[in-house]
């Protein structure tokens, strides 16, 4: 499909996926663009559960993505948003830009048998952007790329890209507010959790938090000192439960097993949490930013 076809489509898709273990999905951006109104709007951006090996997720989560372990065991699979994205891309053109992600992304359109999805390469398929990086070409807009990976942000940022540069749109700066609300941080930036920074510490039972970001220890560590524990930053002969994002958390062995000596329990906080009265309030959200289905980035 060449230029003149793409520009006029009532509709574009851009499209980026996030993968872990060499297959699995884990998280799903999707932007559209409009020719009739002029709007581009984010219509889907979740965390996948990848389902693949509890190793593969643990290395990906820390040194590329913006997830936690925490957040993908509470994530649901891709088999669960399968119907709805093939109904609502079916017969859709959709740009991805490219790189080593778009072969994933072609074997996950055979895999979850959505072959009818027409995927274009964008940086390789137009002399704009042939073998250019996403990161260079969002520095061309004015964008600070961290070089680290979101699905939502990237396909925002593929779409300001695509009709800045076919479709005469003009990048606003709440185009640039709202990306950068998206702008991936690393879990691994944030200062280590310290137990001077919470405001009291309970006096009852103790447990130690492991495997969470700073900002889930932090969150989690005051809403179990409210519920009277007392946190521990390590394993010690007193401890009640050692503390893990999910069932499968298999990244402090060591900790683990030291935990199981000194007679502690071993527990994953979803089952914890399933022991209080009221665990809605334990619930982590991705930052402050528009999910799937009840919210849009919609600029005129």
């Amino acid at each position: 499909m060449n230029l003149n076809d793409l520009l006029k489509a009532d509709e574009l898709y851009f499209i980026d996926l996030e993968t872990v273990g060499g297959s699995g999905i884990c998280q799903i951006g999707i932007t559209r663009w409009s020719r009739w109104d002029r709007r581009l709007s984010l219509v889907f951006d979740e965390i996948i559960n990848p389902e693949v090996l509890p190793e593969s997720i643990n290395i990906h989560a820390l040194k590329v993505h913006s997830i936690s372990e925490y957040m993908w065991s509470k994530a649901k699979p891709y088999s669960y948003y399968h119907s709805h994205l093939r109904n609502n891309l079916k017969g859709k053109i959709v740009l991805q830009w490219g790189g080593s992600d778009i072969g994933i992304i072609k074997k996950n359109i055979a895999k979850y048998r959505l072959d009818d999805l027409n995927v274009i390469e964008l940086n390789s398929w137009n002399y704009h952007y042939k073998g250019v990086k996403l990161a260079t070409a969002a520095q061309s807009l004015g964008f600070s790329y961290t070089g680290l990976h979101d699905a939502a942000y990237d396909s925002c940022l593929t779409a300001l890209l695509f009709v800045s540069e076919f479709c005469g749109y003009k990048v606003q700066e709440r185009d640039f507010k709202f990306i950068n609300s998206l702008n991936p941080q690393s879990p691994n930036n944030g200062e280590r959790f310290k137990l001077g920074n919470l405001e009291t510490n309970g006096k009852g039972e103790e447990v130690c938090l492991t495997g969470f970001t700073t900002e889930e220890k932090m969150k989690f560590a005051g809403l179990l000192t409210e519920k009277g524990y007392r946190i521990r930053t390590s394993v010690n002969p007193d401890l009640k439960f050692l503390v893990t994002p999910s069932k499968t958390y298999d990244r402090s062995p060591g900790k683990v097993a030291e935990a199981r000596r000194v007679g502690a329990a071993v527990i994953d906080l979803n089952s914890l949490l399933e022991s209080f009265e009221n665990t809605s309030t334990f619930v982590v959200e991705r930052s402050d930013r528009p999910r799937s289905h009840t919210g849009s980035y919609a600029p005129s």
